[in-house]
């Protein structure tokens, strides 16, 4: 029995080695450079579309300030607002400068270790601040359906009533978890391939790993972005 159990094991490792794709060297190569590419161009097409987030979002501020009739302190806190979200536009576009003064003309590890250490550095900054547009995303629509539908500005209601509140937390929860679970893949999808051992059979797990991994965040980013649908639905049935 015990040499059936051995011999069972052996075919197994054998058909598990037979299913595992294969990869040249090239294509290992390849890999890396395309992983070094991925890893600045997404992060970059996620600070400008930040960025350009932020601006809709202070434009509706902005005009909510102009067309309403504020007193004092509903004129402080969105000059405030409005005066936040340049700080932080500025520190996306500074973000952004750092990522792309990255050196790129040294070797694919090399430049691999820069971005590692820009996306650890920097990560952090990078999650909150696109987490917190979402919340005033949030809040800034509910004050345009109320001037809609009742034609005044009910600034200072919502701010009093709790439920509010819930949203807002649920509306900037949601998003920083599942950015920070994807980050933080990627983090050690860069630093694996960085202490990679150089040896082909390492390379090919890794690529495979690696895949899996790209899946595994395509599915939680999918049930984390229907959760948020769900929410944006039930916000949706309390304000209407």
């Amino acid at each position: 029995m015990a040499d059936w159990d051995i011999l069972k094991l052996w075919n197994n490792g054998e058909n598990r080695i037979k299913s595992t794709p294969k990869y040249s060297l090239e294509e290992i190569a390849q890999y890396r450079q395309q992983q070094s590419s991925e890893s600045s161009s997404s992060t970059n097409r996620i600070l400008l579309f930040d960025i350009i987030y932020k601006l809709i979002v202070g434009i509706g501020i902005a005009i909510l300030l102009f067309i309403s009739n504020y007193d004092l302190p509903g004129v402080i806190l969105s000059v405030s607002s409005l005066v936040l979200f340049g700080l932080l536009i500025i520190k996306n576009l500074f973000l952004r400068r750092e990522l792309l003064n990255i050196d790129e003309s040294g070797s694919v590890i090399e430049v691999l270790k820069q971005k590692y250490k820009f996306h650890t550095k920097y990560y952090g900054q990078f999650i909150f601040l696109n987490s917190i547009t979402h919340p005033f995303f949030v809040f800034t629509g509910f004050q345009f359906y109320h001037l809609l539908k009742y034609e005044e500005n009910r600034l200072f209601q919502l701010i009093n009533d709790p439920v509010t509140y819930v949203f807002l937390i649920v509306a900037f929860i949601i998003p920083y978890i599942s950015q920070r679970l994807v980050y933080k893949q990627q983090i050690q999808e860069l630093k694996d391939i960085i202490h990679s051992t150089q040896d082909q059979a390492d390379d090919i797990i890794l690529i495979n790993k690696t895949k899996i991994l790209k899946r595994k965040r395509t599915i939680i980013f999918s049930l984390l972005l229907l959760i948020g649908i769900l929410v944006m639905l039930l916000v949706l049935k309390f304000i209407i």
